[in-house]
């Protein structure tokens, strides 16, 4: 399973497994985390296994700035020479990832101590992006050097800067890793089409055969493992994943549905996500087996739009039933049983973000004060 940082644990092969009754999934505690400034709006983004969060907060100026709670307090993203910084994921050690535009145009990391650290550019570059990083500090995503091609890339937690080797001088770009610092991306070949790629924890790539013209994004990693989207010739979403050595398994729809969307996969290749009618249309939740077969995951009563977020670290899968401000969280259990996350009273909508691996997951509240931050434990 890879993150932003979705999480450490190992997922046991049965999870989420389609069952005609599902279980009764165990609730789940909440805690509303402590504004940057009471009556404003917060939103939790991303979490480590500790619980310590990253996530929006909005000052008592207006101004909407990142923040990180830890040990029950919120610490607003230090002043630096930027216009806009975003939330990206948490180490297991409380430091924080994030992408910054202004002044700056870099990855840089928020030291559980309260320092900011730039992450190293390629030389002579000018930019660079952090897509995801895993409980160990390893962080990933790209650097642009001075011609404007942009390369794979990784950080260590000392900041070290290792370029992954693409196809050739062109394009590639690194967006997921798992915890034993395996990596996933896409990188342009000669073809003019975009390649769906993996490095292991050495770096050595490997061209994993799935193409697209114009989009290809891999949305996990977890071993051998790697799932990946891209828009066909028609411009519909469609998913794969690749394993151990073996081809591409597209990962297909059910009657009715065209679209699919994956966003995670688990050690044993099975993945999660979203059918949809089409791009934008009602979506249904849905887990393929590892031989790319479909599995629709329940909704509570009543409910007949749904999407998974991620997977949970402790066997689950954790997402949305409802569209809109209307919707709310909810978490499917390791055989397939839904159960909406608990909120506060006057709670009029919820969104789940992002997990932690040991079942914890972060997002926020909505309601007639606005959006509070919170964080759900098994």
């Amino acid at each position: 399973m890879s993150s932003r940082l979705r999480g450490a644990a190992v997922v046991a092969a049965a999870v989420l497994a389609a069952s005609a009754t599902p279980a009764v999934a165990a609730p789940a505690g909440f805690e509303v985390l402590s504004p940057l400034t009471p009556g404003r709006d917060a939103e939790a983004v991303v979490v480590n296994g500790s619980g310590v969060a990253l996530g929006w907060a909005v000052r008592a100026d207006g101004a909407r700035v990142v923040v990180r709670w830890a040990g029950g307090s919120v610490r607003e993203f230090p002043p630096v020479p930027v216009s806009r910084s975003f939330p990206v994921g948490v180490d297991a050690g409380g430091a924080a990832l994030l992408n910054v535009r202004g002044t700056w145009v870099n990855g840089v990391r928020w030291e559980a101590d309260g320092r900011v650290v730039r992450l190293p550019q390629i030389a002579g570059g000018g930019q660079s992006t952090v897509d995801a990083v895993n409980g160990a500090g390893l962080a990933v995503g790209n650097t642009t050097d001075g011609s404007g091609v942009t390369h794979a890339a990784t950080w260590d937690p000392s900041g070290a800067l290792r370029v992954l080797p693409g196809l050739g001088t062109r394009d590639s770009r690194a967006t997921s890793v798992d915890e034993a610092g395996n990596v996933s991306g896409a990188a342009l070949g000669a073809d003019g089409r975009y390649h769906a790629m993996r490095w292991d924890a050495a770096g050595a790539p490997t061209d994993l055969g799935v193409t697209s013209q114009d989009y290809l994004r891999t949305a996990g990693i977890d071993g051998e493992h790697v799932v990946a989207g891209h828009r066909d010739a028609e411009f519909v979403p469609r998913a794969f994943r690749w394993g151990a050595g073996g081809p591409a398994v597209e990962l297909r729809t059910g009657p009715g549905w065209t679209a699919a969307e994956v966003v995670d996969v688990d050690a044993s290749g099975r993945s999660v996500g979203s059918w949809a009618e089409d791009q934008g249309e009602a979506s249904v939740p849905v887990t393929w087996s590892p031989d790319g077969t479909p599995h629709e995951l329940p909704l509570p009563s009543g409910q007949v739009n749904g999407s998974v977020v991620g997977l949970d670290g402790i066997g689950g899968a954790f997402g949305q039933a409802g569209a809109g401000t209307s919707g709310f969280a909810v978490r499917w259990d390791s055989s397939g049983g839904v159960t909406p996350l608990p909120a506060p009273p006057g709670t009029t909508g919820s969104v789940a973000s992002g997990a932690g691996g040991n079942g914890i997951v972060v997002g926020h509240v909505v309601g007639a004060a606005g959006k509070r931050a919170v964080r759900w434990t098994p």
